[in-house]
């Protein structure tokens, strides 16, 4: 072999190992592709579920977040088994929070909304509640896009009659686009979700929350977190939130 094609042999073992070290990197959560500017982006927050553990709330305020989405419950009948302790202890901590339900393609939304009330204080305070919306393997493939939007009209409407304040809807791009680009929704508050750059969900639609990392390191909490952010200034947050 010739010294060109040597170099060559090199130069592309050198490129496999950086890009090999960089996946796993990623995936190990040590380095983040997103990564909002503080100055732009001044409101942090976390969601947080039973897999993250007993978390120590106040160590997470010390390290300047300000508010917290609570897993609370799925589907009809599941409740998360640390909800009663992180949505205490955050607000002891001096979060803001909301308690979010995982929505269930599978369930109907009268069994859903009876499962969360359930559950989530009526006086909540502080952030609405929140409907988790992803695609669901096992259900979602035989929803069509109006019977999915009629579902969870009736659940979001209850939410508002009950709580009377409108959800959060969290959710990624694709799936705002398809589901959620109605009227139906205009009042409630998004809550988008994109790990590699800044959503854009189009048409100069805004978006209140951000989740930008699923692997987050935070104080206080065991193992990876999502991290979030408000799109908006601190003043913005606390005249929006000001319980």
């Amino acid at each position: 072999m010739n010294v060109f094609y040597r170099w060559l042999l090199f130069i592309a073992i050198g490129l496999i190992v950086v890009v090999v070290a960089g996946y796993f990197l990623v995936v190990s959560g040590v380095l983040g592709l997103n990564n909002p500017n503080v100055s732009m982006y001044p409101v942090r927050g976390v969601d947080v579920s039973h897999h993250q553990g007993v978390i120590n709330w106040e160590e997470v305020s010390e390290s300047g977040y300000a508010f917290a989405f609570i897993k609370a419950t799925e589907g009809g009948d599941h409740r998360d088994n640390n909800f009663v302790y992180n949505w205490k202890e955050a607000q002891k901590a001096g979060l803001k929070v909301s308690a979010y339900h995982y929505y269930s393609f599978c369930k109907t939304p009268t069994e859903q909304f009876l499962n969360f009330s359930n559950v989530v204080p009526k006086s909540i305070g502080g952030i609405p509640p929140a409907i988790d919306l992803e695609y669901d393997k096992n259900c979602n493939s035989a929803v069509d896009v109006g019977g999915f939007r009629k579902s969870l009209l009736v659940f979001v409407t209850k939410i508002k009659d009950f709580y009377n304040v409108s959800p959060v809807l969290y959710c990624n791009e694709d799936f705002y686009l398809k589901y959620l680009a109605a009227s139906d929704f205009d009042d409630c508050l998004i809550w988008v979700r994109n790990t590699y750059k800044r959503p854009d969900i189009g048409d100069g639609v805004l978006y209140e929350f951000w989740q930008y990392s699923s692997k987050g390191s935070v104080e206080g909490v065991k193992g990876f977190v999502d991290l979030n952010v408000f799109n908006g200034t601190k003043d913005q947050f606390n005249q929006m939130f000001p319980n």
